[in-house]
């Protein structure tokens, strides 16, 4: 839990072995969304938008994506992201974030419909 904010985490890991990471060095992997203020856990969806705002400052804890153009790593949550299609990457340990097309990218790409199913991602 996070600023009041709970999240269940699996952690894929050989029988065996020891746990790739603590739930500590997890916490700290925590990010902060740039729009609603709230954490972005591992494991989460993300979304990599642009400020519109000329004087936007970026809030602390905040990831910086791309530099030019200004890409920020944004939350899933229905006020954040304009739609489950702009979802574009899954933040990850040990802290970046892993690019996937976004349904839009992929419609373009293919130029019909796109069925995604984001369990299998």
């Amino acid at each position: 839990m996070v600023d009041g904010q709970e999240t269940t985490l699996r952690i894929k890991y050989k029988s065996g072995k020891q746990v790739p990471y603590c739930l500590d060095c997890i916490e700290k992997m925590t990010i902060t969304c740039p729009w609603c203020g709230k954490p972005i856990f591992v494991g989460n969806y993300v979304t990599l938008y642009t400020p519109t705002e000329p004087n936007f400052e970026i809030p602390k804890g905040t990831v910086v994506y791309r530099k030019n153009p200004l890409q920020l790593v944004g939350c899933q949550r229905p006020g954040c992201a304009f739609s489950g299609a702009d979802y574009c990457g899954i933040w990850r340990a040990p802290g970046t974030v892993k690019r996937i097309q976004s349904t839009i990218e992929r419609e373009l790409v293919t130029g019909g419909p796109v069925i995604v199913n984001l369990w299998e991602i």
